[in-house]
């Protein structure tokens, strides 16, 4: 699923997941490039590769990633409000940080990966 920038998702107490696990040599269709301004609380993204948040302005609270290939992936500094993340079952890393991203998360709870709990990409 991609956004257009000037978009808006809102997701509220929701579950989002892919049916199946994510296929190794072809990982796009479990790839979410969110490039729209994303509103998500109290909310699980489930069986994904990865989620990309592009735009600057997202508002997450309450966020629970679950058997994910790639953490939290913000790819633009993050002006929004960011609360209760929580990568769990992470096959790589739980945050990534990539180029001079800069984000506030109050309150980062990372468990069970397999990479590093955060990685600096520069």
């Amino acid at each position: 699923m991609y956004t257009l920038n000037g978009s808006h998702l809102q997701i509220y107490d929701s579950l989002l997941t892919h049916t199946t696990s994510p296929n190794q040599s072809e990982l796009d269709p479990w790839s979410l490039y969110w490039n729209g301004q994303v509103t998500a609380k109290r909310s699980s993204f489930e069986r994904w590769w990865t989620i990309r948040f592009a735009n600057p302005e997202n508002n997450l609270e309450d966020i629970v990633l679950t058997n994910i290939g790639q953490g939290f992936y913000p790819t633009t500094t993050q002006t929004g409000t960011i609360t209760t993340i929580k990568p769990r079952t992470i096959t790589e890393e739980g945050v990534y940080f990539y180029g001079n991203v800069n984000v506030t998360i109050t309150n980062l709870e990372i468990s069970e990966t397999t990479g590093d709990d955060i990685r600096v990409i520069n």
